[in-house]
């Protein structure tokens, strides 16, 4: 990439999220959406259910699953949240904030590397992909 273009998308990204940066805040949303699950009163628990159940759904909808095992196995651990989230059952529900919390440091982790390969064209900018296909 060349210096003026590099600056482009610096000034771009200033006012916009990275791809990476947009996944870890689903995944960090979706965590506390699922404690605030946990604590809800029956009230309130079918609002959280849905609510937990769309965030889960939104992170299993940007899988690319050209990309071997790792998408296939956090699909299969979305659908076990997901099944857990109408289970009702509060330890499980703990269980799946660990799950997410893993599946979210991860990523915090790559994130440098994931905003460089952004940045060098490897990866598209959200701006240039606006579906929800191909997020993670």
């Amino acid at each position: 990439m060349t210096t003026m273009g590099a600056q482009a998308y610096r000034q771009r990204q200033a006012g916009g999220w990275t791809r990476i940066d947009m996944l870890v805040a689903l995944y960090r949303h979706t965590e506390t959406v699922l404690a605030s699950l946990r604590e809800a009163d029956p009230a309130g628990r079918a609002a959280l259910q849905i609510k937990a159940a769309k965030l889960v759904l939104g992170i299993r909808q940007g899988l690319n699953f050209e990309y071997a095992e790792l998408p296939t196995n956090v699909d299969r651990l979305c659908d076990y949240i997901l099944n857990q989230i109408w289970s009702g059952n509060d330890s499980n529900l703990a269980a799946c904030g660990r799950i997410l919390s893993t599946l979210r440091e991860g990523f915090e982790g790559i994130r440098d590397q994931a905003a460089l390969m952004e940045q060098n064209g490897e990866i598209p900018p959200v701006s240039q992909d606006t579906s929800w296909q191909h997020l993670a």
